[in-house]
C-alpha cells in the first residue's frame, strides 16, 4: 500500500515509516512525545504519576495471585488523545485503570453520548 492509499489517520505522518516499522524504542518516543504535547502546564503530574503507579500495582497483585494468566491493567485516555472526533488531554480527570484488553479494543473511539462511554469503564 502505498502512503497515498492510505487511509486517513492511518499513518501519525506521512513523512515517517509505518508504524510496524517502528522500533519499540522509536515507538516509546513517538508516545512520551505525544503525551508532553497533550499535557498542559496546569495538568496535576502527581495524581497523574498515581494513575500509572496503580495500574502496575494492579497488574503485579494479580499476576502473583494467578500465575497462570496474567491479566494486564493499564491507564486509559477517556478522551483519546487522538480521534478523529476530537482529542483530549493528558490530565487527571482524563484517566481511569482498566484492564489491557479493555482499552486495546476501545483504540481511539469516544462517542459523545455519556451512557455509551460509561458503560465502556466497568
Amino acid at each position: 500500500m502505498r502512503i497515498t492509499d492510505a487511509p486517513v489517520g492511518y499513518w501519525l505522518d506521512p513523512n515517517l515509516p509505518q508504524p510496524h516499522a517502528l522500533s519499540a524504542a522509536d515507538y516509546a518516543r513517538l508516545r512520551a512525545a505525544q503525551l508532553k504535547r497533550a499535557t498542559p502546564a496546569w495538568a496535576n503530574l502527581m495524581e497523574i504519576e498515581a494513575f500509572y503507579k496503580r495500574a502496575s500495582f494492579l497488574t503485579r497483585r494479580n499476576f502473583r495471585r494467578n500465575a497462570r494468566k496474567q491479566i494486564r491493567y493499564t491507564v486509559d485516555h477517556i478522551i483519546p488523545l487522538q480521534s478523529p472526533l476530537v482529542c483530549g488531554l493528558h490530565v487527571e480527570i482524563n484517566l481511569r485503570v482498566v484492564r489491557a484488553e479493555v482499552n486495546a479494543a476501545k483504540y481511539n473511539f469516544f462517542d459523545s453520548d455519556p451512557e455509551l462511554n460509561s458503560a465502556t469503564r466497568d
